[in-house]
């Protein structure tokens, strides 16, 4: 065997020169050598070389070596020891029908300009990945690109050989191997390629076996640390789809109560595709993911131009070039439909066990996200609210007031001014000892229906405890404006309640505290509103008192 003095153009990486050094003899040296007198010679110098090669990347593919550096590195050593003109590794992508060159070595252009180029199947191209080696003449070669940017010219004379990369349950790629037609691989030479498609297989299953513990660890650490729902979604998307590179992964809740679907993530898609699904009623015959929801099961579509189930939905998959789907319900441990997890592809294609694996493994990584965040709104829920009233409790109303107090200070003479209304009902013991507790928490929901009538929707309505109530007028610069809404409030509750077979007449004193007061914590503002609304009871219950600071004179005479 004659190795000549011609090498590959394309310069090796940082991280692959030394795996060419690590082989038994220098490249110069290599090249000096002429075996051409004793064959047994040669020979065993190549099974040596081969050997050498597989005992590098074997190392690499067992340590902690990016696939994008073994690809090339496997590239780079192949083509230097065979004298190959060209070499270029293809993986097969998510859909199964599409080619991405992950690795290149030869020609005129450099190896980052070859990198990352996909190309569809086309049916010979098929046969490859059916055949553990095949030959490639110039046409396919010029089809397959193995010279980037490659003209007849350039290709004449060129014969290539594709290697199957193997998977545990189909072809993972393939390897392209590039030699002058005058020049044709001896079967030692085939033999070597093999390996090393061998190895690459083994690697990149491996890979895939880490990422996936990598992903379930990353997700649950989200999860487990509080991230927020939409942040821990749109992460396990992008793991999702580095797993299954060409797909592209989607998540829809379902909202309780009403049947529809709301944009949880997408985010490889345009914000107009999640607006177009936000709100999508579910439903047979509702695309993937809506009937998916509605059965409570998967739903795989191969080929959503012919499958009825997307027959509404025909021109929303052409203009976002979706020509597959396959959609899985995530469900919460008694079985309700939480949302679903979709992976789609620009191809028809149907899931392979990998597939499979991966939307079983998303589906309960996003259920697990969405009962943490279920279980995290109910404790605050608790925490920040009345459980009789659904209004915010003390805790809520008081971080409220501080922010508000807060804002004041930070942008004096910007922030517009607010005002609190303290409210008791009159006679609230009355009615408790008369017709009962029940009688009086209705009394108490519907006082607050009709409080809820007179503000604003950017005012803030609390209870503070039993029959006191608490609202943060924003924007109330004058201390009219606030006193206008108490007078509301109370003429509102003039009227006679009907409580069951009861007829309830009630009302309230409400004490009103201003923010011009200058207040520096939520505990003082607050206290001043009581003390006014004392004042109003004093007077007689139902109406309203300003506070001023003769009350709190008062007060401390009194406790003196």
């Amino acid at each position: 065997m004659f190795i000549s003095q011609r090498t590959a153009n394309a310069a090796p990486t940082a991280q692959i020169v030394p795996a060419i050094h690590s082989l038994g003899l220098s490249v110069n040296t290599l090249y000096s050598v002429d075996w051409a007198g004793d064959r047994e010679a040669s020979e065993l110098w190549a099974r040596t070389q081969y050997q050498s090669v597989l005992t590098v990347l074997g190392k690499q593919a067992l340590c902690e070596t990016k696939l994008a550096i073994l690809f090339q590195t496997a590239a780079a050593l192949t083509a230097q020891v065979l004298d190959l003109a060209g070499c270029s590794l293809w993986q097969l992508l998510s859909d199964g029908s599409t080619l991405r060159r992950v690795a290149y070595v030869g020609g005129s252009t450099t190896s980052s300009e070859a990198i990352d180029s996909d190309m569809q199947t086309s049916p010979w191209i098929t046969v490859l990945l059916e055949t553990d080696a095949a030959l490639l003449d110039q046409t396919e070669l010029m089809e397959l690109q193995a010279e980037p940017r490659s003209t007849a010219s350039e290709t004449a004379g060129l014969q290539g050989i594709s290697i199957q990369i193997p998977g545990q349950k189909k072809p993972l790629g393939v390897f392209i191997s590039t030699v002058s037609e005058i020049r044709s691989l001896a079967a030692d030479e085939i033999e070597l390629l093999q390996a090393i498609a061998h190895l690459l297989g083994a690697a990149i299953e491996r890979k895939r076996t880490e990422d996936l513990l990598y992903a379930q660890t990353q997700v649950l650490e989200q999860v487990t640390s509080g991230a927020p729902l939409a942040a821990v979604f749109e992460n396990l998307c992008l793991l999702i789809e580095q797993l299954a590179p060409g797909s592209f992964c989607s998540i829809l809740q379902l909202e309780k109560g009403t049947g529809t679907l709301r944009s949880g993530a997408a985010p490889s898609f345009s914000p107009a595709y999640s607006q177009t699904l936000d709100g999508l009623q579910i439903g047979d015959a509702m695309a993937s993911c809506g009937t998916a929801a509605y059965r409570g099961e998967a739903v795989f579509v191969a080929d959503v131009s012919t499958d009825p189930l997307w027959e509404k939905f025909r021109e929303f998959a052409q203009d976002y070039d979706i020509r597959s789907c396959w959609s899985m319900p995530f469900l919460s441990p008694s079985g309700e439909v939480l949302g679903t997890f979709a992976l789609s592809h620009r191809v028809p294609c149907e899931p392979t066990p990998y597939h499979l694996q991966l939307l079983k493994m998303a589906a309960h990584l996003a259920s697990l996200a969405t009962e943490r965040n279920r279980a995290a709104d109910r404790l605050r829920q608790q925490a920040l609210y009345d459980n009789l009233t659904c209004l915010p409790n003390r805790v809520f109303f008081m971080e409220k007031l501080a922010e508000r107090l807060k804002s004041i200070s930070i942008y004096s003479g910007k922030s517009t001014q607010f005002a609190v209304l303290f409210l008791d009902v009159d006679h609230f013991k009355l009615v408790n000892d008369s017709l009962g507790h029940s009688v009086g928490d209705q009394l108490l929901i519907s006082i607050v229906r009709l409080i809820n009538r007179c503000v604003r929707t950017t005012d803030t309505v609390a209870r503070l405890g039993g029959d006191e109530f608490a609202i943060l007028l924003d924007n109330v610069n004058e201390s009219s404006q606030a006193q206008l809404i108490a007078d509301r409030i109370r003429a509102i509750l003039s009227f006679p309640l009907r409580l069951r077979e009861h007829e309830v007449f009630t009302s309230v004193s409400i004490g009103i505290a201003h923010s011009l007061g200058n207040y520096t914590h939520p505990e003082e503002i607050l206290r001043d509103a009581d003390t006014a609304m004392y004042r109003a009871k004093a007077l007689g219950r139902s109406r309203h008192a300003v506070f001023d600071t003769a009350m709190h004179t008062n007060a401390l005479s009194r406790l003196r």
